[in-house]
């Protein structure tokens, strides 16, 4: 009633300035009051709340000062009933309780910064199921990733892991893609597990990593992540196989006939990358190879040269030189001199290697001339070095009682070695003869390249 008073008798319609000025400050007047009893009575709420949260935290503290006094009760118990042969719990987790007093209070509960993880963890977790467009999946999933850096091995096992692959048939690409990474910086932070945790690779970890074949996953943007974070995905299963032996070791655990032993369950981790290797090359898209073959190198250290000799690992990275992508046959050029560095070879780079090369000088598309001329170049200089160390015996040998040097004592060559020297030599010749032209090639970096290589 008072709002209308003042202002209709000294101003004839509404719309004049007074009214308006007049009735702007009573509505500011209005909100200011509103505000202060929103505050007034939110203090009210908040000590009320925290009178209350103390009280909960006391009960509920006096409770598990119960329950730890019932448990230390009835495992002093329990220890009593026990024969010797039986493993005391002490020596399984003699370590573990050691670490965790340095991140525990006195009353045994975890610290608050990892407590407060696992909430963060908890409430991001229940979030994510109820999450519908892709870009909050994202944020979601940047904020586990964010958090995996400060947590421990436990708390990704049994948390952040499981909520992460909730998203893993998420129809989104992107989603799929942050999961792939954010699993393989999970499985790489974890550096310890506990006895209750001895059997997670090869129940839960290996049953994901065999659903990242190509068969399983057909889009390209998750296949280029699968393939750069092959090495970590390879170095975190072996460190768990290793944690895990050291687990049943230390706690003296004797091994069943049933249970296959470390090189059977290494062999095991090797095939399963092994295939996943072989099944990006055959089927996966080029930007996904070209991810793998700047890996490659590792991956071969990891499945070790028996395995990739006996796969025949080379047959299968030659098929790439197939595909009509430019870009992956240079890349293919530009790391195969380090993968024949590896297999360290002579027969079977001159074999396999040096005529596919001679074949790709002339390629349609100049960069891969120009690779391709780089890597023969690289692996010719490779072969040299090496035939220069064997021919180069020890001093010492050579050294005479007088002093002096012995000529080098000259041994018969066997018909295989100088058939072998022969075909090298036809092929040297073949080679010399398809990079000669090259001299006279109009690309300055293509001519520079060959004028290394002679």
């Amino acid at each position: 009633e008072r709002r209308a008073s003042p202002f209709t008798t000294h101003a004839s319609s509404p719309s004049s300035p007074k009214y308006i000025k007049g009735k702007q400050d009573i509505d500011r007047v209005i909100r200011d009051l509103e505000l202060f009893v929103e505050s007034a009575s939110f203090d009210e709420s908040a000590t009320a709340f925290k009178e209350k949260e103390e009280k909960h935290d006391d009960v509920i503290k006096e409770n598990k000062m119960k329950k730890e006094a019932d448990e230390q009760g009835r495992r002093a118990a329990d220890t009593k009933k026990e024969s010797t042969d039986s493993i005391p719990t002490a020596a399984l987790t003699g370590e573990e309780e050691a670490k965790g007093k340095e991140k525990t209070t006195a009353t045994g509960t975890p610290s608050p910064q990892l407590n407060g993880l696992a909430i963060l963890v908890a409430i991001v977790g229940a979030s994510i199921q109820s999450l519908v467009a892709p870009s909050n999946k994202v944020k979601a999933l940047d904020i586990l990733e964010k958090v995996v850096r400060y947590s421990e091995g436990s708390m990704i096992l049994d948390l952040i892991i499981p909520h992460a692959l909730y998203l893993r048939s998420d129809p989104q690409a992107i989603v799929r893609y942050k999961v792939v990474n954010l699993l393989a910086l999970a499985m790489d932070k974890v550096d310890q597990i506990s006895m209750a945790d001895a059997n997670v690779l090869s129940d839960y970890l290996l049953p994901i990593i065999v659903k990242l074949h190509p068969d399983h996953e057909k889009d390209p943007l998750v296949q280029i992540a699968i393939c750069k974070k092959l090495p970590v995905l390879m170095r975190s299963t072996r460190k768990f196989l290793d944690l895990t032996h050291a687990l049943k070791q230390k706690a003296a655990v004797a091994l069943d006939s049933k249970e296959s032993s470390y090189d059977k369950e290494l062999h095991t981790i090797k095939l399963t990358f092994l295939n996943m290797v072989v099944g990006f090359l055959a089927m996966g898209s080029s930007k996904a190879k070209i991810a793998l073959l700047k890996n490659f190198l590792h991956v071969c250290e990891f499945l070790g040269k028996a395995l990739v000799e006996e796969k025949e690992m080379l047959m299968h990275l030659t098929t790439v030189l197939n595909e009509p992508d430019w870009e992956l046959r240079a890349s293919m050029f530009r790391h195969v001199p380090k993968f024949s560095v590896f297999l360290g070879q002579e027969s079977l780079v001159v074999d396999s290697l040096l005529p596919i090369m001679t074949e790709a000088l002339y390629d349609a598309e100049l960069f891969v001339s120009h690779e391709a001329l780089k890597a023969l170049t690289s692996i010719c200089c490779f072969i040299i070095a090496k035939k220069n160390n064997r021919h180069k015996g020890p001093i010492s040998g050579r050294i005479r009682n007088g002093g002096g040097f012995s000529p080098p004592s000259s041994s018969p060559s066997s018909p295989s070695s100088s058939s072998s020297s022969r075909e090298a030599g036809g092929l040297r010749k073949e080679i010399i003869e398809k990079v000669a032209p090259l001299l006279l090639h109009p690309a300055h970096f293509i001519h520079r390249e060959a004028c290394k290589y002679m």
